[in-house]
């Protein structure tokens, strides 16, 4: 049986006055919740033993540690 664990969207961004695109979306990850990632082609890329893409944790779960420190600063004792 094929689960999907997450979805991809494609998205565009300027840089250097030229128009580049990228991968953001979020991957279930069961028990530990959903991640947002963001997938950016390596323009760095010089020999086949560098990678294609960096995938890269979003913005948005640093959000999501902050409300875990948070809650465990209101500790009931």
């Amino acid at each position: 049986m094929k689960k999907q664990i997450g979805a991809l969207w494609i998205k565009t961004y300027s840089r250097d006055g030229e128009e580049k695109q990228f991968f953001s979306g979020v991957i279930d990850l069961g028990a530990m919740g959903e991640v947002n990632i963001a997938i950016f082609s390596n323009d760095n890329k010089k020999d086949t033993k560098h990678p294609d893409y960096h995938v890269i944790l979003s913005k948005n779960n640093a959000k999501e540690d902050t409300s875990r420190e948070d809650a465990q600063e209101m500790k009931p004792f």
